[in-house]
């Protein structure tokens, strides 16, 4: 996969390439074990809002027109929305977490604080995004705060139902404006689907 996305990223020109390769290099240090950034609380998150958040972004962006000021501005909401959706994703996961010793925020400071400290970005995010006019935060932000909001009250679980409402919200506005891509998440979705079922035994997405 990550040989097939420098590969892609390379008919898009040199500068989207590094970006990707980037991000590609993110992935690596986030999850091998001799690196395994995902056991540091702070480094995990800055490294998914950068990764997931602000290169997705910019790689989007130099993909069609030359980088700018505004590009670095404009990123900003997407970083920070992710970031906090991170967050969230780790509540669920304490307990298991806690067993195979992995130091998430979550872990480490608790569920309360860890959920207003994800609730507290996206909040950020949203508000950013009307100032500086990406209405696909805004409007993610906006209909799957409830969730988030429910999911503080009863905790737990209820974090997963929110998280995947975020995303599958976000992935709604991105067809809605480039309608192609609803085609580029049909295989996401269905390749995903087959991989964890014959992996790992269970039905995710």
């Amino acid at each position: 996969c990550d040989i097939a996305a420098l590969v892609m990223a390379f008919l898009f020109g040199y500068l989207t390439l590094i970006f990707t390769a980037v991000g590609v290099f993110f992935g690596f240090v986030y999850s091998h074990p001799k690196f395994c950034w995902e056991d540091r609380p702070w480094l995990s998150i800055i490294l998914n809002a950068t990764g997931h958040g602000a290169l997705i972004y910019i790689i989007g962006w130099t993909s069609i027109i030359a980088p700018r000021w505004e590009m670095l501005l404009r990123m900003l909401p997407y970083a920070i929305a992710y970031g906090g959706v991170y967050i969230a994703t780790t509540i669920p996961d304490i307990e298991g977490d806690r067993i195979a010793g992995k130091s998430t925020l979550a872990v480490v400071h608790g569920e309360r604080m860890a959920a207003i400290i994800a609730f507290a970005l996206i909040v950020l995010a949203s508000v950013g995004s009307i100032f500086l006019k990406e209405p696909a935060i805004f409007l993610t932000g906006l209909f799957s705060a409830p969730f988030y909001i429910f999911a503080a009250i009863k905790g737990g679980r209820r974090y997963v139902t929110a998280n995947k409402i975020a995303v599958l919200l976000m992935n709604l506005w991105v067809c809605f404006l480039v309608f192609p891509f609803v085609l580029v998440l049909f295989v996401i979705v269905a390749a995903s689907r087959i991989y964890y079922t014959s992996r790992l035994k269970i039905r995710y997405p």
